[in-house]
């Protein structure tokens, strides 16, 4: 009889370890999808920040030559560059 106590006791406690474990993987796998869908996310914004980031400096040397040839064009002409950085 006590034998087949510890055996239904075993059966109990393998059957909740697999249902644990069976909770722990969808647990798991529903993080992992969801830091799949964050990284996307992600990797889109660092797409669109380079994008921007190029639209950026267009402008800026758009309106850094615009500034040049307004210099320019009052007869202002560039300090001789030295050196020293």
């Amino acid at each position: 009889m006590e034998l087949l106590s510890t055996g239904i006791n075993a059966i109990v406690v393998a059957l909740v370890g697999l249902l644990v474990a069976w909770y722990a993987k969808g647990r798991f796998d529903a993080l992992e999808r969801r830091m799949d869908r964050l990284e996307e996310r992600m990797d889109r914004s660092e797409e669109r920040m380079d994008r921007f980031e190029e639209r950026m400096d267009i402008r800026y040397e758009r309106v850094r030559g615009d500034i040049t040839q307004m210099a320019l064009a009052i007869g202002m002409r560039p300090e001789p560059q030295t050196g020293n950085g």
